[in-house]
């Protein structure tokens, strides 16, 4: 379980934790689809999947969170109030305005996209990551 980042709390969501899979395997299993990573429609919800395992090799769970407002605006991962993640699986749809009331809420954070193919370094101001660089 992942809990929310939240500040404020009448605009951010601080209730409801994200469930993840720690074995993308078993995850595959439940939702019976063992197709290759190109051939998925759950593209986006496995590269999210997977880029927590990859915060979890390096920060406590405990500082990893997601933030998300009642208005349905979200960042997949904060972590440690330091960064944040977006995990794209087509990081070419990554569309600034999405994310701006998040960034003007908290510019001390420092957002970035992640993706497992990120032909870009940069999309907008914004750095583009590969899952195993984060």
């Amino acid at each position: 379980l992942v809990k929310p980042f939240f500040k404020n709390m009448r605009k951010e969501l601080t209730k409801m934790p994200k469930v993840f899979f720690l074995d993308l395997g078993l995850r595959n299993f439940f939702v019976k689809d063992f197709k290759p990573f190109a051939m998925r429609e759950d593209k986006g919800a496995i590269l999210e999947n997977a880029v927590l395992r990859q915060l979890i090799e390096k920060y406590d769970l405990e500082e990893i969170k997601f933030w998300r407002t009642v208005q349905k605006k979200e960042i997949d991962f904060v972590v440690n109030e330091a960064f944040a993640f977006e995990v794209k699986s087509q990081p070419t749809k990554f569309r600034k305005r999405d994310y701006q009331t998040f960034v003007e809420n908290y510019p001390k954070i420092e957002l970035a996209v992640v993706s497992f193919e990120a032909k870009e370094t940069m999309v907008g101001s914004y750095r583009v990551l590969e899952a195993w660089q984060i």
